[in-house]
This record gives C-alpha cells, structure tokens and sequence, in this order.
C-alpha cells in the first residue's frame, strides 16, 4: 500500500521556486548570514544554517507561508500551539 503525501508537501519544483525566492531575499547588513549562501539548489535544502540565521527564517519569513497554507492544516497547527 502506498501513502498518499500530505496536501501542505511540496513537489520538487516548488521547492525549487522557494529556494530561487529565499537566494533572492536582502536583509539589512549584518542582520543575518546570506541565506543565499546556505541554500542547496540542487536539493532544495538549507544546510549549514547557523542559530541566528535559523532563528530570523523561522520566526521572519516562516509565517508568511502561513496564509497559504489549507484552512485544516493551519486549524491544527493553532490548535498544537
């Protein structure tokens, strides 16, 4: 039996065009590293991330994804908060 994927999981090439947004992104000086820096194009990863530059993506840029995601899966999110 084969597991359907999670409706809020990315496809490749999504993946992709987040990767292409973030390498784009600019910071203020000294803010946080060059995320472009850190992004894997080829995997669609972000490697090497140091704790301040994790912390301004997930706590910064993280949220924003929060308008797109479904209404069920944002619902549960609230609710594990």
């Amino acid at each position: 039996m084969i597991k359907q994927k999670a409706t809020f999981t990315l496809s490749m090439d999504k993946r992709g065009e987040l990767c292409e947004w973030i390498k784009r992104l600019q910071m203020s000086d000294g803010y946080c590293s060059n995320l472009k820096n850190i992004m894997d194009s080829k995997d669609a990863k972000l490697n090497n991330t140091k704790s301040h530059g994790f912390h301004v993506f997930m706590e910064i840029l993280l949220p924003i994804t929060f308008g797109s995601l479904l209404d069920n899966v944002l619902k549960i999110l609230i609710k594990i908060s």
